[in-house]
């Protein structure tokens, strides 16, 4: 038996509604009842084959016959809206881009991610992150410089989309 065939077997997936329900009653999982469980971060997960799954790789197994060879991302950024018009292949630096606005990490001062105040020059620098590397953008007398230098770099970066 496949794994396409196998997950066809345990699951039922509504691509218009994004609910995926268990067709068998096996171990703890009833027949028809929604499938998996919400992680912390509000992804889905289900047991399959042996292991954990993101939910909306299982999607992608069922609608395709195949696992994804990327990432999958959920276009409108929710991740409990596994709807199949939502759900896209594509590779880590699409999805990163799609995550919107970057978070600021918890210890920054400025205000602005990428953006921070040197004491030893008295200005402020700019950086942005791209492929895994941290690149530096210079220094800036005002952090509003600084944030438009690292916004101009960020279009850059996105090949002219932002």
């Amino acid at each position: 038996m496949t794994i396409s065939s196998e997950a066809n077997r345990l699951f039922d997936y509504d691509p218009e509604t994004g609910v995926v329900k268990h067709r068998i009653t096996h171990g703890r999982a009833k027949a028809g009842e929604i499938a998996g469980t919400e992680r912390t971060d509000g992804y889905r997960v289900v047991w399959f084959n042996g292991k954990l799954h993101l939910l909306h790789r299982i999607i992608y197994l069922l609608m395709n016959g195949e696992w994804p060879s990327q990432q999958i991302d959920h276009i409108n950024r929710n991740c409990t809206d596994n709807r199949w018009c939502n759900l896209r292949a594509v590779t880590p630096r699409e999805n990163i881009m799609n995550r919107g606005t970057y978070r600021m990490r918890p210890d920054n001062t400025s205000g602005y991610v990428g953006v921070s105040f040197v004491r030893q020059c008295r200005k402020w620098k700019a950086t942005i992150s791209y492929d895994g590397r941290r690149q530096y953008l210079g220094l800036f007398a005002t952090p509003d410089e600084a944030v438009a230098a690292r916004q101009n770099a960020r279009v850059q970066v996105a090949g002219g989309t932002e």
